[in-house]
């Protein structure tokens, strides 16, 4: 295998996989300085995600017109300032914009990099187990991202943080223009921009509609307004797509039946990692009451899971097959989010069992990754293995968008409901519980007299959360994993 490529499209998914969480972990301090409400505190992810999973199909396609070294390059220095923006940002809607940029930069990463590793092994055994080192990069940059940014949270606040993903984006780019071979322009696939903008509003539409439960009933303009603007987007889309038969887009109706089985679980998985990352952080800070450094320490046992079984995974797909490494994945995924959640209705705090049970989240998460990639990898017609891995990023970026929006929506449900009880059992008086009610359940303190209800009503709700997120991956597991191939990959 050659390490040095690896090594080098390593940087970039490093960077990827740490975003979330660096986010996360920095949550409460930008709640704070910004005064971000529940829906805009749930943003602050879906900013990154949506942009990112939106344009990453069109990225893949750049990248086979284009070179996916070229592509790389530039999305890293994209993403440098990107970041930069971040750190200046001064009001919740120059956040967000900045974030969305550093989405449409995190879109050229991932397909980049792993269409590189693509085309550097041919042959399918080192191709299988090449992609099980490569989503180390991503394991590492989730397993590392916590701690580094706990570390840089403490150390120069959260302007400081993003500066240094700045700083190290710059670095990446230097050392992959002299590590990556040149790659030449493979296939002309077309670029489709109307369908990618319609594809980006039918999306953005649909995630608005679930954050607007945040608040029930919903804002009946808001659910109106976006359930409009979906349908409009989805309408012009079918419409659209017959017209531009070679385009980006368009590839998507064509795919081989195991393509889309695999794409499917990618994006059913990051609905439940992305979503269990985030929220982990929030958890860890707010309701059990961790510093940053600690927090940051609490969430390596998931993403070192990844960097666990990321050297071997590839090894028993391409002795097994991806069928049955992929529902073992699953299987452990549901399993650790199922006991995390147990974990959390004993409402003792982070323990060994909340831990374990993240480990084994992680580890289910690295063999379930690997497979679909190995799928996706292996039946990507020749000269666009940008567009077919940008098509499996998409969905895991999108899935991770809306796990963020679902489990979002569906933990504020749960607060709300919970913490009446919660409050009656303390003897809290109604003006405590209104004050209680008023705050973001997610990123804002509370008084030391509502510090317990709240924190149990929050467990609750995330719970709660966590068990739907979890079942989305469940049944598509059942229903896909039969039509993953069960030979060797």
């Amino acid at each position: 295998m050659n390490y040095r490529v690896l090594t080098a499209c390593s940087i970039g998914l490093f960077l990827a996989g740490a975003n979330t969480a660096l986010a996360a972990i920095a949550l409460p301090d930008l709640a704070s300085s910004l005064h971000l409400s529940d829906t805009a505190s749930a943003w602050v992810a879906i900013a990154y995600q949506l942009p990112a999973g939106a344009m990453l199909l069109t990225a893949g396609a750049i990248g086979d017109r284009w070179g996916h070294r070229r592509l790389y390059l530039t999305g890293l220095l994209l993403f440098t300032a990107a970041s930069i923006l971040c750190a200046l940002s001064w009001t919740p809607l120059a956040l967000l914009g900045a974030r969305a940029l550093q989405g449409v930069a995190g879109a050229v990463l991932t397909p980049t990099t792993m269409a590189v590793v693509v085309l550097a092994h041919p042959e399918l055994g080192a191709r299988s187990r090449a992609i099980g080192l490569w989503t180390a990069g991503l394991g590492l940059g989730a397993a590392a991202g916590p701690a580094m940014g706990s570390v840089l949270l403490a150390c120069v606040g959260w302007r400081g943080l993003f500066a240094a993903t700045a700083a190290l984006a710059l670095a990446a780019a230097l050392f992959g223009h002299r590590s990556l071979p040149r790659t030449a322009a493979a296939a002309q696939t077309r670029i489709d921009p109307v369908g990618q903008a319609l594809l980006a509003l039918a999306f953005g539409a649909a995630l608005f509609a679930i954050t607007s439960f945040h608040h029930l009933p919903p804002p009946p303009g808001e659910l109106a307004g976006s359930v409009a603007l979906l349908a409009a987007a989805a309408v012009s889309l079918r419409l659209w797509l017959p017209r531009k038969p070679h385009g980006a887009i368009a590839l998507l109706l064509p795919t081989p039946l195991a393509t889309r089985a695999a794409v499917a679980l990618g994006g059913a998985l990051f609905v439940v990692f992305n979503a269990f990352t985030y929220f982990n952080a929030i958890y860890l800070q707010r309701s059990a009451g961790l510093d940053p450094l600690c927090a940051g320490l609490m969430m390596t046992p998931s993403p070192a899971g990844i960097l666990l079984v990321a050297p071997t995974a590839g090894r028993a797909v391409a002795r097994l097959g991806p069928r049955p490494v992929a529902a073992t994945g699953a299987g452990a995924v549901v399993v650790g989010a199922f006991a995390f959640a147990f974990a959390l209705t004993l409402q003792r705090g982070p323990g060994p069992l909340q831990i374990a049970a993240a480990a084994v989240v992680g580890i289910g998460t690295g063999l379930l990754n690997t497979s679909v990639g190995a799928v996706v990898a292996t039946t990507a017609p020749p000269g666009r293995e940008g567009s077919a891995t940008g098509l499996l990023a998409s969905a895991r970026m999108l899935g991770g968008a809306a796990g963020v929006a679902l489990l979002s929506t569906v933990l504020v449900g749960g607060y709300r409901r919970a913490l009446p009880h919660a409050a009656a059992a303390a003897g809290l008086t109604q003006a405590q519980l209104d004050q209680a009610l008023a705050a973001a359940p997610t990123v804002r303190p509370v008084g030391e007299a509502l510090a317990a209800p709240t924190a149990a009503a929050f467990n609750s709700g995330l719970a709660q959360a966590i068990l739907v997120c979890s079942a989305v991956l469940l049944i598509t597991t059942i229903a896909t994993c039969r039509y993953l191939p069960g030979r060797r990959c």
